[in-house]
């Protein structure tokens, strides 16, 4: 999810780049792989007050994925990551 784009310091919920997770889905659900993980922002979880989160869940639910997530310190993971925490989307299938 981008949340480069701001309106009046407020997360604007329909920028179009929001929804490129949408591609992933569709290409696990071809590729049917029997597991993944994706990852984001943190801030993903309290956007329209944990909706989207919830949406991206039940997406790949629908594919036969049972979905789990988690905050993790990126420092914890030995990611090289500039930003301290990462939105983990760890998946199996069912």
């Amino acid at each position: 999810m981008n949340i480069n784009g701001r309106k009046v310091g407020k997360r604007v919920i329909d920028d179009p780049r929001n929804v490129l997770y949408k591609e992933c889905v569709r290409v696990i659900r071809e590729a049917l792989p029997r597991s993944f993980m994706l990852e984001n922002v943190p801030g993903l979880v309290s956007m329209a007050k944990g909706a989207i989160i919830k949406q991206i869940c039940e997406d790949l639910a629908v594919c036969g994925y049972d979905v789990n997530w988690d905050i993790l310190n990126a420092a914890d993971t030995a990611c090289p990551k500039i930003a301290g925490v990462y939105l983990s989307l760890a998946l199996a299938m069912i």
